[in-house]
């Protein structure tokens, strides 16, 4: 699991990687990671051991996936481990 970090959140990434146990990657506007795969800030997108998209869980209208929360981390865990 990684995180990509928005350009326009470059300033806070200190305080990101305090908090995460993964790595991040900090996005430039010269790649626009986030924009080439289609996502919003805080989405989820799950890639399975071929590197296919396998499951996409958008922060507004999906599953809460909000890690503060017990159930949040059950629901990615699930998707998580239901990956091949």
């Amino acid at each position: 699991m990684v995180g990509i970090n928005l350009d326009s959140a470059a300033a806070n990434q200190g305080d990101l990687t305090a908090r995460a146990a993964f790595p991040l990657l900090q996005d430039v506007p010269a790649v626009n990671a986030v924009g080439l795969l289609g996502a919003n800030k805080d989405d989820f997108l799950l890639f399975d051991s071929r590197g296919d998209l396998a499951q996409y869980l958008p922060v507004l209208g999906g599953p809460n996936t909000n890690l503060a929360t017990d159930d949040g981390v059950r629901n990615l865990r699930g998707a998580l481990l239901s990956l091949d």
